[in-house]
């Protein structure tokens, strides 16, 4: 088997929105911040993400810890960010 192919900005904000992972007006401080952190970098001429030591370091650790805190799987984020939400907003 083979890596999956790099996302272009434009691939990862529509994964994104799919999965309900953040909003409009936070997608890009979002993906700024996964830039800024080193998790990612953004390659030219295709301006693709490409993951990082450090990401993979993190995701392979947090599988391996006794609850299976899987960051890797985007439904957990956007069902975390949708309860966030609701505490927001009182309910």
């Amino acid at each position: 088997t083979s890596p999956p192919s790099p996302l272009s900005e434009a691939e990862l904000i529509g994964m994104m929105d799919e999965q309900g992972i953040g909003t409009d007006a936070t997608i890009a401080q979002h993906i700024k911040k996964t830039l800024d952190r080193g998790y990612v970098e953004k390659r030219v001429p295709n301006n693709t993400f490409h993951p990082l030591p450090l990401s993979r370091i993190l995701l392979d650790s947090y599988t391996r810890m006794p609850q299976a805190f899987d960051l890797g799987v985007p439904h957990l984020r956007a069902e975390m960010e949708r309860d966030m939400g609701k505490v927001c907003s009182g309910q």
